[in-house]
């Protein structure tokens, strides 16, 4: 979330750990292109940490078999048995930053035979443990063909993470944090790679040709040749830095397509130096976009700065709560759907709205943190609070939100679904983390605009 935790707590770093299996990892470099080696590093937590996992070991352990699953499909595609004995050493996260978790066993994987797509590394030891959640993305090397390229937002998954002593929101110390992404992650939905899947999963039942690329392949340009037709966000991507903005305001300044089925995007702004990710955070504002004189709308359109929590977070909120506590059950319930205003619009077709335009109270999805555009008591956008920006907003869909960000507002409407032409490209953006919750629910309605966004953007594309 945008405001900044309470300092390091060991407690919390303790219970990252646990949600580790006996045997975890990482891989080095989280995406890489198809034919080149992943490399993956591992290490069983030592003896004392096993309690009640049985299999206690006896000499030294090795590494027995590694069998590759799609992520997306659920099907093991391939099957590696080392052919030297790779020993696997006891050992616990050693950081969460500079070095990372400094495991010692390497593990190297041909990715020759492996088609593009989201995989996960299964290592089972001579002891019969398993390894989890060892995830790798493969990159095509070239995206003729492809009709979506999906962005894994790998630095905002480290930021949550607090595996190794500390994260960006349990480690406070100082106005500079930092943090490795050398090291395994402790599985959040929202914030890890569970928020993705359900995009991509529906995009391969539909045989819409998909592929991933993550923060780092954007930041370094590490890329497929070849223009996307569509670069789709996806959940919670939060953590960018300069060189990931400009490469989005490159690709729409070639008349690129920008689908954000996301909340709270590109909120602080980070330094990249190898595999360690810095941000600034003194006084909750010096790593702010909107403080670095590039506000995150003349990207993206809309912002957390302008939206905010839905009234469901606000309520478990200390800070906030007082702010709703005038607000009927009714009046809470309500909030948890969007308000379409533009129910003719391509985005909406095939979906069952209800008398007031309202939608997606179910699932809900005015769901965690919202980007929204302000709009006046008369509906329209208030176009004062875009300063010189040549952008202009419309509004498909509004929410009521709490003003997460500085002030003292109560419940307001804000804009939560919209377009806009963006430099010579077009972005639109769909304000929240609900279309995930949404699609891992298997809602119809959140599916089929999903898929309504997919193809509008598809056609703005051609």
């Amino acid at each position: 979330m945008p405001e900044i935790a309470d300092p390091i707590d060991q407690d919390s770093a303790d219970r990252a750990y646990a949600t580790l299996p006996a045997l975890n990892g990482y891989a080095q470099t989280f995406s890489v292109f198809v034919g080149e080696p992943v490399h993956v590093r591992i290490a069983r937590k030592p003896s004392r940490d096993l309690r009640g996992h049985g299999h206690k070991a006896r000499g030294p352990i090795h590494v027995s078999r590694i069998k590759i699953r799609n992520v997306v499909t659920g099907k093991f595609v391939a099957t590696v048995r080392p052919a030297a004995r790779t020993q696997i050493f006891e050992q616990q996260p050693a950081s969460f930053k500079d070095e990372g978790a400094g495991y010692d066993c390497l593990i190297a994987i041909d990715t020759a035979a492996l088609a593009p797509g989201l995989h996960e590394c299964v290592v089972t030891d001579s002891t019969a443990h398993v390894s989890k959640e060892i995830y790798f993305n493969l990159k095509p090397r070239a995206l003729a063909g492809y009709d979506i390229v999906c962005v894994l937002p790998t630095f905002t998954w480290q930021a949550y993470n607090r595996v190794g002593g500390g994260s960006f929101y349990n480690n406070t110390k100082g106005p500079e944090l930092s943090i490795s992404l050398h090291r395994p992650l402790s599985k959040k939905r929202d914030n890890f790679v569970d928020a993705a899947i359900p995009f991509l999963q529906t995009f391969e039942q539909e045989r819409i040709r998909w592929a991933c690329i993550d923060s780092s392949d954007l930041h370094f340009g590490r890329l497929p040749s070849g223009k996307a037709p569509v670069l789709a966000l996806l959940t919670h991507d939060e953590y960018w830095s300069q060189a990931m903005r400009d490469r989005i305001d490159r690709y729409l300044d070639a008349r690129g397509v920008v689908l954000v089925a996301a909340g709270n995007v590109c909120w602080w702004r980070v330094e990249v130096d190898g595999s360690n990710v810095t941000v600034r955070k003194k006084n909750g504002q010096e790593g702010l976009w909107a403080h670095n004189h590039l506000p995150e709308e003349t990207t993206f359109v809309s912002s957390f700065r302008f939206g905010g929590y839905p009234i469901d977070v606000a309520q478990k909120m200390p800070r906030l709560a007082k702010r709703v506590a005038n607000l009927t059950p009714a009046q809470i319930a309500a909030s948890r759907a969007m308000t379409v205003i533009a129910p003719e619009h391509p985005l909406f077709n095939g979906v069952a709205l209800d008398k007031d335009h309202a939608f997606g109270g179910d699932v809900p999805i005015m769901y965690r943190e919202i980007d929204g555009i302000p709009i006046r008591k008369d509906g329209k956008l208030w176009r004062k609070r875009y300063g010189r920006n040549r952008i202009a907003p419309k509004i498909l869909a509004t929410g009521i939100v709490i003003r997460g960000y500085r002030g003292s507002s109560r419940a307001r409407k804000v804009g939560v679904v919209v377009e806009a032409q963006v430099r010579h490209g077009h972005v639109l953006h769909l304000g929240t983390f609900g279309w995930s919750l949404g699609l891992s629910k298997k809602n119809k309605d959140v599916r089929q605009i999903l898929l309504n966004a997919y193809r509008y953007c598809r056609a703005l594309a051609k």
